[in-house]
Formats: structure tokens, sequence, C-alpha cells
């Protein structure tokens, strides 16, 4: 069994939702919680982190169960293979809104969990023609987005991080390949086709197997075969371009 955490908000809720059944559907065990505060930041995860604040909603394989929790109950819960940190999207773009928030969670998580790999989930770019997007001083998906992972991969390089996971270029890649809509509002990606691509990169990511005869299909939303096709071409090439940076075996 593969078991992660990760640390973040409703776009780690979003990447998360199908990656247990993705990997079932290949017969892979996979184990995730996610960590959910809604809009979540690392400063905040920081506080949380000093205080030992419960206010975290324990995700299980996709699904919330009811119970709050601190990081360190979820840290010291399970001998984590993987854990991941993220940046709220408003600020996924700004290098010094991580630091040094983002060094100390890592440092932490480390000591509670010295055998785990720690990668940054690279997130996306708002909605073309959302009002988010601009308020945000960005003409389209693709500026957000190429400002937002620059910041990510200078941290991953300046702090040492085990890899990235890129659930943003997947998607630019997903829209340049066709596929006209992913989100559902401004910020957030679609219950369907959306989650489904994010958790394909996941899945890749932490697996390292091929995503082309991966049969599930159950979505909360549907999806074409062919924007199905789409976004296993366009995880495969994102998690491929990551490959001199992700260190995970």
């Amino acid at each position: 069994m593969i078991k992660i955490l990760a640390l973040g908000n409703s776009l780690s809720q979003d990447a998360t939702r199908y990656l247990h059944d993705i990997a079932h559907a290949a017969g892979d065990d996979i184990k995730v919680v996610n960590l959910y505060i809604g809009g979540c930041t690392l400063a905040r995860h920081y506080r949380n982190m000093l205080s030992g604040a419960k206010e975290y909603g324990y995700e299980f394989n996709g699904s919330y169960v009811g119970l709050k929790v601190s990081l360190d109950e979820a840290l010291y819960s399970d001998d984590w293979d993987y854990m991941t940190i993220q940046q709220a999207s408003y600020q996924s773009f700004s290098y010094e809104s991580c630091r040094p928030y983002i060094d100390r969670i890592k440092e932490h998580m480390t000591l509670a969990c010295p055998k785990a790999k720690i990668l940054i989930h690279q997130i996306w770019g708002y909605q073309n023609g959302s009002r988010r997007l601009e308020a945000a001083g960005f003409s389209d998906f693709k500026e957000m987005l190429s400002a937002s992972r620059a910041v990510t991969h200078r941290l991953a390089g300046e702090l040492g991080f085990d890899g990235i996971v890129p659930c943003g270029d997947a998607m630019a890649l997903a829209f340049d390949g066709g596929i006209e809509k992913l989100h559902r509002d401004d910020i957030h990606v679609s219950y369907g086709l959306g989650r489904y691509l994010t958790g394909l990169v996941w899945y890749r990511t932490f697996t390292g197997k091929n995503i082309a005869g991966n049969t599930f299909s159950d979505l909360d939303e549907p999806a074409s075969e062919r924007d199905i096709a789409i976004a296993k071409r366009a995880a495969e090439q994102a998690v491929e371009s990551c490959r001199d940076i992700n260190k995970l075996s």
C-alpha cells in the first residue's frame, strides 16, 4: 500500500477525489488523506502547526469522514510514504507569501515522518475571463499558471523538496489538446473531468505507472471518451516533464 498525506485545501480536495479509485482500477492500493481547510494558506498551516488546532477536515480516500484533527494527529497516525504541501491559490504566485512558512512546515513534517518524501502540489490558474483572474492581475489562465509555476519550482529547488505534482501543467496541456472547460467556477476544477485529470497526475506521480489503460470512469459528472483520452495524455506528459525534478525512486 502507498500512503499519502496532503496538507492542503479545496484544491488538494479536488486532486485527491478520485485517486484511490483510479489506483483501485489498476489493482493498486493507495491510502490518501487530505487535510482540508477551505482557502488555507501556508501561513495558516504554520499557525495551526504551532498551536495544535484541530481545524482540519479529515478526508479519507476522497471523502470527508466527519472528523476534525490537528496536523500532528494526522502526521503521527501512520507511516506516510509521501506528503504534499501547497499554497492557497490567491497567494500561489507570491514567493514572499510562502517563506518562511513552507520551510518550517517541511522541517516539522520531516521530523514527524523522516522516511516520507515531501512534494509540492503545483496548482493551476483561474478560469479565463473570471473576475478573480482579473483581480489577481493576470490576463489569462496560462499567465497565472506561469507565475505560480515559477514559485513552485523555485521553492522545490531551494528547499530540497523531493518533487512536484504538476497538476497545473497537466491542465494547460489538456487545454492545448482540445479540452475546452476544466473549471467549475473561477478557481476549482470540474467535478468530473477536472478532478479526474488531477487524480491521474497524482496517480502517475506517486506510482510511476502507465495510465493509458486505466479503466476507472465512474465520475461525478460524465466525460466523453475523447476528453478522457486527452486527459490521460496530458497527465502523462506533465509528469514526464518533471522526471528530472522528482526523486521518488
